[in-house]
Order: structure tokens, then C-alpha cells, then sequence
């Protein structure tokens, strides 16, 4: 059996609503979805960094998982480190 497909017999009726049968079933994801935790705005997977190929939140660009949101601020401070870094690694070449 290919995509879904069950051998479960189930009979429709004119207007399209159930007559024998089982419905199908829903399919249910594996893991919740827009679950906000650590108080931040946005959920994991919101912010994909391309400069270190991580995912992240949209919020505050944290590529830590679980880690507590710093809102406006973190984000400021985690820009400021990443251009000092790069300021120190232009200054050795």
C-alpha cells in the first residue's frame, strides 16, 4: 500500500457525507506546533543564520535551543560580539 492508502471500506452517499464505513483518521504531527517557550516571540526554526548555518529564533537571532529570550537587547549585543570577532579576525590577516 503507496500514500496513505488503506483497505478499510468506506461508502459515501450522495451529498458526500458518511454512510458505511470509518472516516479517516487525521493525521497528527509528531511534534506541537507554535509552541512559544522561554519567553520568546517567535518559535524555534523561525531564523536561519547563514553565517554559522544554524536555526534559530526570529526574535532575538538566539541559536540556542531552549535559551531565554533577551528580546531587542541580546540581539544588539549578539551583533556587536559578531562584528568585534570579525574586527579581530581582519585585524590578524
Amino acid at each position: 500500500l503507496l500514500f496513505a492508502q488503506t483497505e478499510d471500506y468506506v461508502e459515501y452517499d450522495r451529498s458526500g457525507g458518511l454512510r458505511a464505513g470509518k472516516e479517516k483518521a487525521v493525521a497528527k504531527s509528531r511534534y506541537e506546533e507554535d509552541v512559544l517557550e522561554q519567553n520568546h516571540l517567535a518559535v524555534w526554526g523561525s531564523h536561519f543564520d547563514t553565517t554559522t548555518f544554524r536555526w534559530g529564533y526570529a526574535d532575538d537571532h538566539s541559536t540556542l535551543r531552549n535559551s531565554y529570550s533577551t528580546g531587542a537587547a541580546g540581539r544588539r549585543a549578539r551583533e556587536m560580539a559578531a562584528a568585534a570577532v570579525a574586527a579581530r579576525a581582519a585585524a590578524r590577516e
